[in-house]
């Protein structure tokens, strides 16, 4: 394909990107553009052009690589085709689909664009019932098809695998097939283009797979009516955001959408709304800005994944977020705007335009041009942590001695500034051992005006013997604008956001470094056992050494979840009482809005449980029952799946609640016969399924795999020879 010879260079905050002018698909819209995993490729389709063109992105250009006529591809082609592009893969093979004109089911063709050849895919004719309903590529090349077929006189939902290395003279065979459930049991199946298998059962039961490894990941339960049942779902998106911590779900309907955000860490409903005629959602993933855009017809919607009923409404937002990164980009006249992975992909007169744009200017935009000013909800990135604690290592203080970290509160009289777009804090020194620490948010009236947020805190622990050290060592201000802090005593991160004051979010890092606490601790750990001599604990003390950072970082890096590990509530919970600060308790507070949180509860409230009944901490234990049951019956009609979660901490401690709290056990069992008869709960009662398949199976290492072949011979056999069983029992 010749290249026109004018092109134009945009530089932006990252690179200059390259627009070439070539009157791609003869100067007619653009309709759609699909890009691959890797996002290195492009399709895009233009229905009044009758074409289709590919794109190759190569870090600073994206250029054309080839234009194809639909008619080509498509025999039967018609005045008007209804096409749509479905899948594009890493090594540039497509899919396209378009209805067939005298029935509801599917025509895909699946092509290579380099040979513009297509591909023949060979399935067992004998058991499939009509065409492909949605396919995907994984990132090595391999195909997915979601495919209704016939076993032994059953419809099944049925995933067909194509491995790349079985691609031959451009005819694919499938060699293994997934029996996703019988057609009726089975709502819907999806996948997606970062190898994931959902399959929606009619009980409202999400179930994710890994489509490489084929084993379960998790499940997550729909807040699921009647609606959802019977009407048809015009579409299905499942998106995770960067750091896979958040999924949203959205369903469509002829007259209603539902969309859902979960935690993926235990599957908690975080919030959910409804709303009509979605066009198509995706994330803009920052902790200190992670929002859902929701693309309609003529408006796009910035709202909360944390509280779903907080929306920005805005006509243009691509247009001016664009102009935004670069003024001498003229974008009002672009035909089609998609925004992922951090970049705005814009169909701007015949080119493609790729804008990086980073967390910070994203950040600038929502808070400064869309007023956008809600509090940060995002709980702690176990990341940024991270990488926090590898900045420390990775430090020198000298070429002698590289044990000790480097103090950034090691002269006299220090004060540092962490500025956040909502919120700046200061640490100062106060004298060899104390530091205050002071916390501001902006004001949403005045961008210039800081106000301070409640009393300013003394942080030097009261009970530490002075004169040993300095208590900060260092400070980092995470994403979601907490401050992070590295101390004699461990890490501590501290919020401003659930209590509009100065509290504690997080700690990791014991035991101390007091006489005292020592001998208490000592005598604590060598009753309960889980020391079994004095020379133990030299060994877990944390010191401001290197090595005892590395400790903590592996302590942290173990945890396989994408969030933070619990904090260390066996350290905290006998001497919370004791820990003071300035005349407050740090520690209490804690745990206090630990239990007061819901979301924290749900998370981190097994172990919370465990540790206070370990350490007889009877009182706050009852608070933490107390506060299960009152969530559950002042949000029954609200929340009601998410709150299941919360007596899914009381059940897992009967014997304990028998035992020291028989009235809240009473409370407990009288409210759970209550609320699980009504018939407001009848859709979430999961019913017997009448065959083997993957939703039976939530901790089964592989999903029910079944090849036609095989399960075909296996049939076989077993009818020509019954007798095996009996030799076999002998």
């Amino acid at each position: 394909m010749s290249k026109d010879e004018s092109t134009h260079s945009f530089e932006s905050s990252h690179h200059v990107v390259e627009i070439i002018k070539n009157k791609l698909h003869n100067g007619k819209k653009i309709n759609q553009i699909l890009l691959s995993s890797n996002m290195n490729y492009a399709v895009t389709l233009s229905v009044e052009d009758e074409s289709i063109c590919e794109w190759q992105f190569n870090n600073v250009l994206f250029e054309p690589l080839h234009l194809i006529s639909i008619a080509d591809l498509f025999e039967d082609i018609t005045e008007e085709p209804d096409i749509s592009l479905e899948a594009i893969a890493n090594n540039k093979l497509i899919v396209m689909k378009r209805p067939h004109e005298f029935s509801e089911s599917l025509s895909m063709k699946f092509n290579d664009i380099p040979t513009m050849k297509k591909i023949q895919i060979q399935l067992c004719p004998d058991v499939l019932n009509e065409d492909p309903q949605s396919c995907a590529f994984t990132n090595y090349g391999d195909l997915a098809v979601n495919v209704a077929a016939t076993f032994f006189n059953e419809f099944h939902d049925t995933i067909f695998m194509f491995y790349s290395k079985d691609l031959h003279d451009h005819c694919w065979m499938s060699k293994k097939s997934i029996n996703c459930g019988i057609l009726g049991e089975i709502r819907a199946c999806y996948l997606t283009s970062n190898e994931k298998l959902f399959i929606l059962d009619l009980c409202g039961l999400l179930t994710q797979w890994n489509l490489n490894t084929l084993k379960f990941e998790n499940q997550y339960q729909l807040e699921w009516n009647r609606t959802w049942m019977t009407d048809a779902l015009q579409k299905q998106l499942y998106i995770f955001n960067n750091s896979f911590t958040l999924l949203a779900v959205c369903f469509q309907t002829p007259d209603h959408l539902f969309i859902a955000v979960y935690l993926t860490e235990n599957a908690t409903l975080l919030s959910q709304c409804k709303k009509k005629n979605l066009t198509y959602l995706n994330f803009i993933s920052s902790d200190e800005g992670e929002r859902i855009l929701l693309f309609f017809d003529t408006i796009t919607e910035i709202r909360d994944p944390y509280y779903l009923d907080h929306v920005i409404k805005e006509p243009n937002l691509c247009e001016k977020f664009s102009v935004e990164l670069n003024n001498k980009i003229d974008v009002q006249k672009a035909d089609l705007y998609l925004i992922k992975n951090e970049r705005i992909y814009s169909v701007l007169e015949e080119c493609i335009l790729v804008q990086e744009f980073s967390k910070q200017q994203w950040i600038k935009f929502l808070r400064r041009k869309l007023e956008d000013y809600n509090e940060i909800r995002p709980l702690l990135s176990k990341s940024q942590i991270e990488i926090f604690l590898q900045e420390i290592l990775s430090e020198n203080i000298s070429k002698k001695d590289n044990e000790f970290i480097n103090n950034e509160f090691k002269d006299k009289e220090v004060e540092k500034t962490y500025n956040g777009f909502l919120v700046k804090w200061e640490v100062k020194t106060k004298d060899r051992e104390s530091f205050v620490l002071r916390a501001f948010k902006k004001c949403n009236s005045n961008l210039e005006q800081w106000d301070q947020v409640g009393e300013e805190r003394e942080i030097h622990p009261e009970h530490l013997e002075p004169g040993q050290y300095k208590f900060v060592y260092r400070c980092k201000l995470l994403d979601n604008e907490d401050l992070a802090m590295i101390t004699v005593i461990g890490l501590l991160v501290w919020t401003v956001w659930q209590k509009k004051e100065i509290r504690l979010r997080y700690y990791k890092g014991f035991p101390f470094t007091s006489k005292y606490l020592k001998d208490k601790d000592y005598k604590n750990r060598y009753i309960t056992g889980t020391m079994k001599k004095e020379s133990e604990y030299g060994q877990s003390k944390f010191i401001m050494k290197k090595p005892f950072i590395t400790r903590l970082l592996k302590n942290i890096l173990d945890h396989r979840e994408n969030l933070l590990p619990p904090p260390d509530f066996d350290a905290i919970i006998p001497y919370y009482k004791e820990l003071r600060m300035n005349k407050s308790y740090p520690f209490e507070e804690l745990l206090d809005d630990y239990i007061e949180d819901k979301i924290t509860l749900i998370l981190y409230g097994h172990q919370l449980l465990r540790s206070l009944l370990n350490n007889k901490s009877y009182s706050m234990a009852e608070n933490l029952y107390k506060q299960c049951m009152k969530i559950n019956i002042e949000e029954e009609k609200i929340n009601f799946l998410t709150n299941i979660k919360l007596l899914e901490i009381i059940s897992f401690s009967l014997v304990d609640l028998s035992q020291k709290f028989p009235d809240i056990l009473k409370e407990f069992l009288s409210y759970t016969s209550f609320t699980i008869i009504p018939s407001e709960s009848e859709d979430l009662v999961i019913g017997n399924f009448s065959s083997s398949h993957l939703q039976n199976h939530r901790k089964y290492s592989q999903p029910f795999k079944i090849s036609f072949i095989n399960n075909t011979f296996n049939f076989y056999q077993k009818i020509k020879f019954p007798s095996l069983k009996f030799l076999t029992s002998r």
